[in-house]
């Protein structure tokens, strides 16, 4: 007479599969997940180097309007928007008088991509005798 043994559990083809399954869906979510951030940290290096260039657009517009300036605050109304390298710039000029003194505020917008930076430069009417001339205040 055989004794009855414990039978072990086979296990069944679709215990198998959901093993499978369950393997394949984390080989995919680490696929997609891995895809996600090398395009998420390519798009923010695109954003640092279109910051770098619109930074270096606008402090290029206000040279140019600075160089403009030095000729006579009529040689300047602004400068509408100029293409430059990848990008573009546009200055802007606000004069306005404070205890006789006049001052002259340069505003230069630059873009690249999707990127806009501003760079702004104050100039004071320095009169000595029959000579003028622009001294910068402040720049930022």
């Amino acid at each position: 007479m055989k004794k009855d043994m414990p039978r072990q559990e086979q296990p069944s083809p679709e215990q198998g599969g959901v093993r499978l399954r369950a393997v394949i869906v984390l080989i995919t979510l680490c696929i997609v997940g891995g895809a996600i951030y090398s395009l998420l940290h390519q798009f923010g290096r695109n954003q640092q180097i279109n910051h770098r260039k619109a930074l270096e657009i606008s402090e290029y517009g206000l040279m140019v309007a600075l160089q403009k300036v030095q000729a006579g605050p009529s040689a300047i109304d602004g400068i509408p928007r100029k293409e430059y390298e990848e990008g573009w710039y546009r200055v802007s000029l606000n004069r306005y008088v404070r205890n006789d003194t006049v001052f002259l505020a340069l505003r230069s917008e630059g873009h690249a991509g999707s990127v806009t930076e501003q760079r702004e430069c104050v100039l004071r009417l320095n009169t000595i005798g029959p000579d003028t001339s622009w001294v910068r205040v402040s720049l930022h």
